[in-house]
């Protein structure tokens, strides 16, 4: 299909015990030409299925809010597989964690400080 594969991560800052943290998140936008990178911008994206607390710095995105892009079907895919409601990408796109928003976040600048 096109896709590249890449390589998971051991170590670094990945959530350890948290599903899929390490792989690289996909970055398709179904019937787009466009990567999430393009859509979402740089840095690190809290993506979930529900009301998502913000947090400077990370961008968040809602796949219940009316107007989110044409990636729904596909991420809220890859959240069932993995068996969460949320995914904190770092900014090179390699999964930090999955699980619940509030508790990604706390992870996230846990792991930074």
């Amino acid at each position: 299909d096109g896709r590249a594969e890449y390589p998971g991560i051991a170590s670094g800052i990945v959530l350890a015990g948290s599903p899929a943290a390490g792989s690289y998140f996909p970055q398709w936008i179904s019937g787009k030409g466009a990567r999430l990178d393009d859509e979402l911008g740089p840095g690190p994206w809290l993506i979930g299925t529900g009301a998502l607390p913000q947090e400077e710095g990370v961008r968040a995105v809602s796949l219940c809010e009316s107007g989110a892009m044409d990636v729904l079907e596909g991420i809220k895919a890859w959240l069932g597989r993995h068996n969460a409601e949320a995914v904190l990408v770092r900014p090179d796109r390699y999964v930090f964690g999955t699980g619940h928003a509030a508790g990604l976040l706390t992870a996230w600048n846990a792991a930074l400080a």
